[in-house]
C-alpha cells in the first residue's frame, strides 16, 4: 500500500478523521508530511 491521506487512514483504523488530528495535537500520533496541496500523507512504516 502507498500512501493515504487522512480519511484513508481514519477509515482503516476505524475513527474518524478529526480523532487523527486531535491525536497529532496531542503528540500521540505522529505528524504525516505534507503534499503540495497541503493535503497530510501518511505512510505505512517498515516492519
Amino acid at each position: 500500500m502507498g500512501a493515504m491521506k487522512i480519511g484513508e487512514l481514519a477509515r482503516h483504523a476505524g475513527l474518524a478523521a478529526s480523532a487523527i488530528r486531535f491525536y497529532e495535537s496531542k503528540g500521540l500520533l505522529k505528524v504525516g508530511s505534507r503534499q503540495s496541496n497541503g493535503y497530510r500523507e501518511y505512510r505505512k512504516r517498515p516492519a
